[in-house]
């Protein structure tokens, strides 16, 4: 386990700055905003070639956004299946969908989507990158 994040004690600016910074990245750029004072602790983990596991633990609201303009920038094959374990998520995607606390929820990060946590949450997300060949992944004859 890697902590990528831990902003308990930090100033509320700089908990909004480094939560951007750690959720977002050139090679998946999006737009987060945070509500002002909110905390989190992010954890990861790579798991193989493509393949990450990633749980954020948040104190308040978080809204995520990729829109066209970041799908020009970099729109990596890649998709999210994340398990929301505490709070709700407005989620859209094609259409609006509710994740509530146990439920999962598939990301196609090809495509702009937008997200809103309007209090805390927490969540584990398996990442993994659709185009990078897995040497493990045979065919089944």
């Amino acid at each position: 386990m890697a902590v990528l994040l831990d902003t308990r004690g930090m100033s509320p600016a700089e908990s909004a700055d480094a939560i951007h910074a750690t959720l977002t990245s050139p090679s998946a750029p999006a737009s987060v905003l945070v509500t002002p004072g909110t905390h989190s602790v992010v954890e990861g983990w790579r798991i193989g070639a493509g393949i990450n596991l990633l749980t954020t633990d948040t104190s308040g609201g978080l809204h995520m956004r990729r829109t066209a303009r970041h799908l020009r920038t970099d729109a990596p094959e890649r998709i999210s299946l994340t398990l929301n374990t505490r709070g709700t998520c407005d989620a859209r995607q094609f259409d609006t969908i509710v994740r509530r606390e146990h439920e999962l929820h598939l990301l196609d990060l090809t495509s702009g989507y937008d997200s809103r946590w309007r209090g805390s949450q927490a969540a584990t997300a398996f990442l993994a990158d659709t185009a990078t060949p897995r040497p493990w992944a045979t065919r089944w004859t």
